[in-house]
């Protein structure tokens, strides 16, 4: 059969993202190649037990169908060389063969019916299709989950439908020293769930340029229990989503997703918005904090931020104490009080580098030990982001 090239790496490289590592069973380290001859088509799968890739390529000149089973990291390395515009598949003696303007070879590693399906889900709902802001948002707020071997609850983001007063959908990050809050205006899903953010690179480098045609979430699948009768029917249980599929026309990507362990952020997160506060351009003040950055050379840099009248004097030290000063323009409300707070300087730097545009810096409670609070709002979205106090 006969493949477009760029595509056929396209799909070789998102497929790898799905392939178990060294940790996982061999078998998930393969990737399964499926012909259809009369479709005309090539399946491309890959599945680690937990998230699961397939996409369909179109082709042509399909001589027989076949099922393949080859080393992901052969496929990888074969796929970066090929050059030229199509390249010629078939499979015989238990071996791929890829001809173009240079001819490989790839074994076939197992046996194709040994790779695991995906089971079949106990019950499958739908939700309402999520726009492509949603993606872009979501890589967004990946720097602010957790590490997943410092607390695997908190690592991922959690998907939180509207509540009360709320508008839309909150896309929520923390790491206990900073929480991000990204709302989404006239987006909702039914049902919370935590995407993990090992799942999140993969998701967002695909959809973020491809169109959805369906989203839906699944529970876990039924246990077969030959003992009970039919007309037994259990009390059902609130849904849950086990994992949740993202669809376009050609590719699907399935993921396990998490029950929300994250603390109610809702309890601190202001509401209504002040808006009494000083706003910052953030191209121009990054500008001028990346000096400062290099300055501090500390993996915590401390720093003293104090906003006053129309400017930010920003304060930090090196671990030699040798400090640094700079004062930057920022505009402040007529009534907005002088704001003075230590924060990880980093920290920082990074809610600003995520939110770009102009953000709003204000605080809670002036007179006690609060968050720092930055937010930027359009018609389309409200990004919030708290960061906590730092002694300096």
């Amino acid at each position: 059969m006969k493949l477009n090239i760029s595509a056929l790496k396209k799909a070789t490289e998102d497929a790898a993202r799905f392939c178990g590592d060294k940790r996982s069973l061999p078998i998930l380290r393969h990737l399964r190649l499926t012909a259809n001859k009369e479709a005309g088509t090539l399946q491309i799968e890959a599945y680690d037990l937990d998230n699961y890739f397939s996409r369909i390529l179109r082709g042509s000149d399909i001589a027989a169908d076949f099922v393949a089973l080859v080393p992901c990291e052969n496929m990888m390395k074969v796929a970066k060389h090929l050059t030229g515009s199509t390249v010629e598949l078939s499979f015989a003696d238990s071996t791929l063969r890829l001809s173009g303007e240079l001819s490989y070879s790839i074994k076939n590693a197992a046996d194709p019916e040994d790779y695991p399906v995906l089971a079949t889900p106990a019950e499958e709902r739908e939700i309402p299709l999520l726009p492509r802001e949603f993606f872009s948002h979501l890589a967004a707020l990946l720097p602010f989950t957790t590490d997943e071997s410092y607390n695997r609850e908190y690592s991922g983001v959690l998907i939180d439908p509207a509540e009360g007063i709320e508008e839309g959908l909150s896309l929520v990050a923390t790491d206990i020293h900073r929480v991000s809050v990204v709302t989404l205006k006239d987006v909702q899903t039914p049902y919370p769930f935590v995407l993990p953010a090992s799942a999140i690179p993969a998701l967002t480098k695909i959809f973020m340029y491809e169109r959805l045609t369906r989203v839906s979430a699944f529970t876990d699948p039924k246990p077969a229990d030959p003992e009970k009768k039919e007309e037994e029917v259990p009390a059902q249980p609130e849904f849950q989503p086990k994992a949740v599929r993202f669809a376009s026309e050609e590719t699907i990507v399935q993921i396990r997703v998490r029950k929300s362990e994250f603390p109610n952020y809702r309890n601190i997160v202001p509401r209504p918005m002040s808006p009494l506060g000083h706003k910052i351009e953030t191209d121009s003040f990054l500008k001028k904090v990346k000096g400062i950055l290099t300055f501090a050379d500390r993996k915590i840099p401390p720093a003293q931020l104090f906003f006053d009248a129309g400017s930010v004097t920003l304060t930090s030290r090196d671990e030699a104490a040798n400090e640094v000063t700079t004062k930057i323009p920022v505009v402040s409300h007529p009534v907005a009080a002088p704001l003075k707070k230590g924060v990880n300087l980093r920290y920082f730097v990074e809610a600003l580098v995520a939110m770009a545009g102009t953000v709003q810096v204000s605080e809670t409670d002036p007179e006690n030990l609060c968050p720092l609070i930055l937010t930027r709002e359009t018609s389309e979205f409200r990004n919030l982001h708290m960061v906590m106090p730092l002694r300096v």
